[in-house]
């Protein structure tokens, strides 16, 4: 594993980024949640993906320990109190203090804690039914195997965990170079700044079907759904494709579901 920013960089990093920090009314943000395409319109579409999965595969929360991993300011953790129509049994940790007192402010009945995955999970093995990982995965650059493994037995026997995260697989790379080719860019050039493209995301591993499965051999992967926020226009041949193999849609990020089989 390509070893990129440090924990300690990190927290800096998420601290004072104006994509995590915007204001409440900051219009001029582009990453606020006012901003329709880096707000609300991509939390939109994620949870439109997230329970696609979740609804097809009949997932329910009622009387459900669940675990909302790098829940920020709780949304995802609101959704779930929403849905068990209670806020029993629900936590959310995250590993920025700022984080964590925001989401008390906002729903104080749920159990949200300061928790960084590169230290103890102060939780025992099996203590949960469902464990949300939510665009969490890219900023685990160091010992990225022990963190899923851990997270992994924190899920009880016929539990679940579900992933969201930057997606990549041969397939998504093929397609992106087919894109290079119809938009009528040198080949070469188009291939450098992919590759200079995925150098400089190292430090943001993305997210692949063939990892889970083998960090977690006790799971079986049940849901997956692919995700691209950004509206594809003029691209007849991604159409095309799509169409005729919908498993090589193009995706920047992917949902998957596991269920602990053992």
């Amino acid at each position: 594993m390509t070893t990129g920013l440090d924990r300690s960089q990190y927290k800096e990093r998420y601290s004072e980024d104006e994509r995590y920090n915007a204001g409440v009314d900051d219009f001029e943000n582009e990453y606020s949640l006012r901003h329709s395409k880096h707000g609300l319109y991509f939390e939109t579409i994620r949870i439109q993906k997230i329970f696609e999965v979740l609804n097809e595969e009949r997932i329910t929360f009622s009387g459900k320990r669940i675990l909302d991993v790098g829940c920020n300011y709780g949304l995802y953790s609101l959704l779930f109190a929403y849905l068990k129509r209670d806020s029993n049994q629900i936590t959310g940790i995250d590993f920025l203090e700022n984080s964590i007192e925001t989401a008390k402010r906002i729903n104080g009945s749920i159990h949200f804690t300061q928790q960084d995955l590169y230290e103890p999970l102060n939780y025992p093995e099996k203590s949960f039914d469902f464990i949300l990982i939510n665009y969490v995965l890219n900023c685990i650059t160091e010992k990225r195997e022990d963190v899923i493994k851990q997270l992994g037995s924190r899920v009880a026997v016929g539990g679940h965990i579900l992933f969201f995260d930057f997606f990549g697989d041969y397939t998504h790379n093929l397609i992106y170079y087919l894109e290079g080719l119809i938009q009528f860019k040198n080949p070469f050039s188009f291939s450098k700044n992919k590759i200079n493209k995925k150098m400089e995301m190292s430090r943001h591993p993305s997210i692949s079907i063939e990892e889970i499965k083998k960090v977690l051999p006790n799971f079986k992967i049940i849901g997956y759904n692919k995700m691209n926020p950004v509206k594809q226009k003029g691209l007849l041949i991604k159409k095309i494709i799509n169409k005729i193999y919908p498993k090589y849609q193009i995706a920047k990020y992917a949902v998957i579901l596991v269920k602990r089989i053992s």
